[in-house]
């Protein structure tokens, strides 16, 4: 049998179709509507050019397998990072058993390198994501509020507060939303254009809070009504109203609060309140910029709590290269510097992605006491993972 001839490259907007399709064929899903189309229209629309976002494998002219690499911005305090947010790594199931999706894992991983993206993040089987760089990281604490704990904790509740299901039309309560984020000290940088359409990720229910006719919040209900997934009101005595609108939307007994370890106030509120709380890993991130990565969260630590005094050195062989590191805490003041001496303590990259930001290292661990300072604080929200 003749061999098929193979290429890699980014496919072209006259195969939109084409790509939907074998995305959608790949994951078994048979409704393209409720397919990738419905899970992410921010990514799958047409308008949203998702064929210059896709790392294929053709055989011949034919799409065969893809991994799709979004750009975005997040940013640390003003610190802008550059994101590759990986997704729909899919092969058609006939073209499965040829290495299709090493050949576009690694192709994509090599673009985000050569680009210059900061980090990449994605989700999915650790194990398997692990032989491209990608490691569990982030910290997540997640409240779980039952109407008994919350009747105990603040009776009825006031109900100041009306939650309104957002539609594309409300420019004004997108504005609100879009600036709400903007604000947040720590955020991915969102596009006013295609905010609503992000918002509906994973088949997701957002609902903007309303006292009388003035915005004061909103937050984004899971699809089952189970979880929050992004929660934010303007005034903090506002809080129990804002819980008692996301229970009056849900029919669910227990309802999942999940807020990054940065957002203190929230963190603080919901603890009092909550029946019970644990503790969860955010996703698979690969860095390929240590030294800024560190760098901009190191600093983002600094300015939610003060820090006490740390210094380490280490070696990072880093997927993207090796960087030797030092790490300074002195009065608050932060710097992560490259340096040429021998350091401490000598990294792995997976071990170093675990080691500043994983809920457990064991490299942590052995090197000892780091102040309390790891992990470093980091979660993305649901509606800006793809």
């Amino acid at each position: 049998m003749e061999k098929k001839k193979i290429n890699i490259g980014r496919a072209v907007e006259s195969q939109y179709e084409e790509l939907m399709h074998q995305l959608n064929y790949s994951f078994d899903f048979n409704n393209p509507e409720s397919g990738f189309f419905g899970l992410l229209p921010k990514l799958y629309k047409r308008e949203y050019k998702p064929w210059e976002k896709n790392i294929c494998v053709f055989e011949e002219e034919k799409i065969v397998a893809a991994v799709g690499v979004y750009p975005s911005q997040f940013s640390v305090y003003g610190n802008n990072l550059t994101v590759g947010g990986v997704g729909n790594v899919a092969v058609c199931q006939e073209a499965r058993g040829k290495g299709y999706m090493k050949i576009a894992m690694n192709a994509a991983v090599e673009d985000m390198i050569k680009s210059g993206v900061d980090f990449s993040i994605l989700h999915g089987k650790r194990q398997r994501y692990q032989y491209f760089g990608y490691e569990c990281m982030g910290l997540a604490y997640q409240f779980h509020v039952t109407r008994d704990s919350f009747r105990h904790a603040l009776g009825k509740g006031q109900r100041r507060l009306k939650a309104e299901v957002l539609t594309k039309e409300d420019d004004k309560a997108l504005d609100f939303i879009y600036q709400s984020n903007a604000n947040r000290a720590i955020h991915s940088v969102r596009e006013r254009e295609s905010l609503y359409d992000l918002l509906l990720s994973w088949k997701a229910r957002p609902y903007v809070l309303k006292q009388g006719e003035k915005y004061v919040g909103y937050f984004v209900m899971g699809c089952e009504g189970a979880s929050v997934n992004e929660f934010f009101v303007a005034e903090e005595d506002l809080l129990p109203d804002a819980v008692a609108a996301c229970m009056a939307v849900s029919d669910s007994y227990d309802i999942k609060f999940a807020f990054p370890t940065h957002e203190a106030v929230l963190c603080d509120f919901f603890d009092d309140i909550c029946d019970w709380h644990e503790t969860a890993e955010g996703a698979n991130i690969n860095i390929f910029h240590y030294q800024e990565t560190l760098s901009a969260f190191l600093y983002a630590y600094s300015q939610e709590m003060r820090l006490p005094d740390f210094e380490m050195t280490c070696l990072i062989h880093g997927i993207a290269g090796d960087e030797t590191l030092r790490i300074t805490i002195r009065d608050n003041q932060t710097e992560v510097k490259s340096i040429t001496e021998k350091p401490q303590i000598e990294l792995s990259h997976l071990e170093a992605v675990r080691f500043f930001f994983g809920l457990f290292s064991p490299a942590r661990r052995r090197f000892g006491s780091t102040n309390g300072i790891l992990p470093l604080p980091f979660l993305f929200y649901s509606a800006d993972c793809v």
